[in-house]
């Protein structure tokens, strides 16, 4: 077990430090050998989502960038559709594992850089996506203003989130060590979006930042996959996953 208090950089932002060392433990096989649940991340269903994000646009969307893309997972999805694909990491030994699961395709790269002020030029691509990651931004409608910025008329956001983060993750610290609950406290503070509800407040942000036809697709089921072999969760665990879209004014 690690932690990040051993990043010195650690007493000014535990996060960034959390990362850096969880990605120093990771692997790809370590990933695909994990229990069940956690492997849910790469699930094959995802591949069946991932169109969602980018479908009804009002111009084709090939070229997607996937904000804070960890070790690649979400970028692998898109790659695997066809997509050419960006993936946005800051921590470079996720990065690094990133670039090994994306090396069979010639249409993904890993860049390294912070997702709130990611190393692309505007309209280098057609769409920005994020999963798991607006919950933790302390200022969402400043980051999905900051990816508009990068996108061409026609561009969109998007985002795979979920409800009551904060809930599921405070539940979490009461289940067993083995389960590798070692995220910074930081993880348990409310953001605008962590404790939501329903996917309401995400809309908002999405149009504060000014993007229009912005909508949300609930996906419940997705969770009911997930915790279908838990029991204990499934009648704990609130949370349900959302999606939400929305475009730039042409």
């Amino acid at each position: 077990m690690f932690s990040p208090k051993q990043d010195k950089d650690a007493n000014r932002d535990p996060m960034p430090a959390f990362w850096r060392a969880w990605g120093q433990q990771e692997t790809i096989v370590r990933h695909r050998g994990e229990p069940r649940r956690d492997l849910f991340r790469e699930h094959p269903v995802w591949l069946a989502v991932m169109p969602l994000l980018l479908d009804d646009a009002a111009r084709p969307l090939r070229r997607v960038a996937d904000m804070g893309s960890g070790t690649g997972i979400v970028a692998e999805h898109f790659a695997r559709l066809g997509y050419e694909v960006v993936a946005i990491e800051a921590a470079e030994s996720r990065a690094e594992i990133a670039r090994r699961r994306l090396a069979p395709y010639p249409s993904a790269r890993v860049v390294v850089g912070d997702a709130l002020n990611p190393p692309l030029e505007v309209g280098e691509v057609d769409a920005i996506v994020s999963r798991n990651l607006m919950w933790l931004l302390p200022d969402p409608p400043a980051a999905v203003q900051g990816w508009r910025n990068l996108l061409a008329p026609g561009g969109r956001v998007a985002a795979l989130d979920a409800t009551w983060r904060l809930q599921r993750y405070r539940f979490s610290r009461f289940l067993p060590r083995k389960r590798g609950n070692t995220a910074p406290q930081t993880m348990t503070r409310p953001t605008p979006l962590s404790n939501t509800p329903t996917s309401e407040a995400a809309m908002q942000a999405w149009s504060q930042a000014g993007l229009e036809q912005v909508r949300a697709v609930e996906l419940g089921w997705l969770s009911a996959v997930k915790d279908y072999r838990d029991p204990l969760r499934r009648m704990a665990d609130r949370s349900r996953y959302y999606a939400v879209v929305g475009d730039v004014p042409a």
